[in-house]
Parts: C-alpha cells; sequence; structure tokens
C-alpha cells in the first residue's frame, strides 16, 4: 500500500495553494541543500528531485524541473525566489536569492 499512499501525496499536492508565505513550515526533508546560495544561475540539489517548481515572491510559478538534481534559473531577474522541491521522501520549500 506504499504506491497508495504516493498516489494520495501527489494528488494532495496538486491541490496546494501556490504562495509562498508560509510554505517554508512545511519541511519534509530537513536534510535537503540547495547550493550555492546566492547563485547567478546555477543550483545543485544534494539529492534527486522528481520535480523542482521555482516561484517568484508573489507565487508565480516560474520554471518546471523533473528529475533532476541540478537546475539553471540564469534567465530569471535578480531577486529571491522559492523552490518548491519534491522528492520520494516529501516534499519541502528552500528560499534562494537569485543575484
Amino acid at each position: 500500500s506504499g504506491a497508495a499512499n504516493g498516489e494520495n501525496m501527489a494528488a494532495e499536492s496538486e491541490e496546494y495553494n501556490n504562495a509562498p508565505r508560509g510554505i517554508e513550515d512545511n519541511d519534509m526533508l530537513p536534510e535537503l541543500t540547495v547550493y550555492p546560495n546566492p547563485t547567478t544561475g546555477t543550483l545543485n540539489l544534494s539529492g534527486i528531485a522528481q520535480r523542482v517548481e521555482v516561484y517568484s515572491q508573489i507565487g508565480s510559478l516560474m520554471a518546471v524541473y523533473e528529475n533532476v538534481n541540478q537546475i539553471n534559473i540564469s534567465n530569471l531577474a535578480e531577486g529571491i525566489y522559492f523552490l518548491r522541491v519534491t522528492m520520494p521522501e516529501g516534499m519541502a520549500v528552500r528560499k534562494v536569492v537569485k543575484r
């Protein structure tokens, strides 16, 4: 029944509120690190993410990556972004600064 649990989690995450405020509190991946931060473009993840969603400070979805341990946000404007990272163990949000 592990597969059923995974399907339920996926269904719930689709209904997730996109606004970044407060989502940092929902951290099921305490070991996840994202570096370098600040970055000029390339971001490395400390594991393989099933999905990485990049949100602006106002909650706009800027980019989506799947099955990655590195992403490149060099095309985005300087500022603060929120990465919503989904891994088999759960979901977490990391704040990154783009320079």
